[in-house]
C-alpha cells in the first residue's frame, strides 16, 4: 500500500488537485499524522516544488496547525509565479484566520482573492457567509452570495448561504425557498436543514413549528454521522429554543 501511495503521490505531485486528493486518501486510510508527513518529505525532497509546499499548508491547516500553515502560505505569496499562487496562498491565510476567528483579517484575504479573480466562487461564497454570520451585515453581503450563486446555481452549499442571509434579512419566505432548493440538490446537507428549522422558528407561522421541529431534528441526526461537532452545538441552541430534546 505505502508503494502504491508513493507512485500516486510522485506522479500527482505537480497537480494540486490530484496530490490533494492522495493524500486525502492516505489521511483517510492511514491517519493525518501519515499524509503530514508525506508532504513533508515531499517537500523536503523538492524544495521549489510550489504546488507541494501548497497542498502540505493545507494539510496543516486542517490538523490546526496554524502558525505553520500560516508561515508557508506567506512563503508563497513573498515571490507567486502566477495568480493561481497567490489565491491557492491566499486562501489558506484566509483559513487560519477564519479558524482562529479573526474575521475581519478574513474577510482581507477572500477580498483579495476577489480582486484577483472576480469570478472566484469559492471566495465569493464564504465571504458571503462570512459578513453575514459572523461580522454580522448581511445585506453587504448579499451581492457576494448572489454572484456565487450566479456562478454556480446547482450548488447546495452555495445555495444555503444565499437562503441564510435572506432569512437574516428578515426574508423568510424567500430565504425558505432557497433553502429548500439546496436540500433538494443535496438532502444530506446539515447546514442547510438547520438554517431552514431557524427560518421556519423564527418566521413563527402556524404550522411552522412542526416544520422547524422536523427540520432541527433531521439536521442533528445529518450532523452527528458527518462527525460535525460545531454544527450540533448550534442545533442544540435551536431545540433548546424550540422546548425540544434532541
Amino acid at each position: 500500500a505505502r508503494n502504491a501511495f508513493d507512485q500516486a503521490i510522485t506522479s500527482a505531485r505537480r497537480d494540486p488537485q490530484l496530490l490533494g486528493s492522495v493524500l486525502a486518501i492516505l489521511a483517510a486510510s492511514q491517519g493525518e499524522q501519515a499524509a503530514l508527513q508525506r508532504a513533508e518529505q515531499l517537500v523536503q525532497a523538492e524544495p521549489d516544488n510550489r504546488i507541494a509546499k501548497l497542498v502540505l499548508a493545507r494539510r496543516l491547516l486542517a490538523a490546526d496547525r496554524f502558525d505553520e500553515a500560516a508561515k508557508l502560505a506567506r512563503s508563497l505569496l513573498q515571490n507567486p509565479t502566477d495568480n493561481k499562487d497567490r489565491l491557492g496562498a491566499l486562501e489558506i491565510l484566509a483559513g487560519v484566520n477564519y479558524r482562529r476567528g479573526n474575521y475581519t483579517a478574513c474577510q482581507g484575504y477572500y477580498e483579495q482573492m476577489l480582486a484577483i479573480d472576480p469570478e472566484n466562487v469559492f471566495a465569493a461564497n464564504n465571504l458571503a457567509y462570512l459578513l453575514a454570520e459572523h461580522l454580522g451585515k448581511p445585506q453587504e453581503a448579499l451581492p457576494y452570495a448572489e454572484k456565487a450563486v450566479r456562478l454556480l446555481p446547482y450548488d447546495a452549499n452555495v445555495l444555503d448561504t444565499l437562503g441564510w442571509i435572506y432569512v437574516l434579512l428578515k426574508r423568510f419566505d424567500r430565504g425558505i425557498g432557497i433553502l429548500l432548493q439546496a436540500i433538494e440538490f443535496d438532502p444530506q446537507a446539515a447546514g442547510a436543514h438547520y438554517h431552514l428549522a431557524e427560518a421556519y422558528r423564527r418566521r413563527n407561522r402556524a404550522a411552522d413549528r412542526d416544520s422547524a421541529i422536523r427540520e432541527i431534528r433531521l439536521a442533528y441526526k445529518l450532523s452527528q454521522q458527518a462527525g460535525n461537532s460545531t454544527l450540533q452545538q448550534q442545533i442544540e441552541q435551536t431545540l433548546k429554543a424550540l422546548g425540544i430534546a434532541p
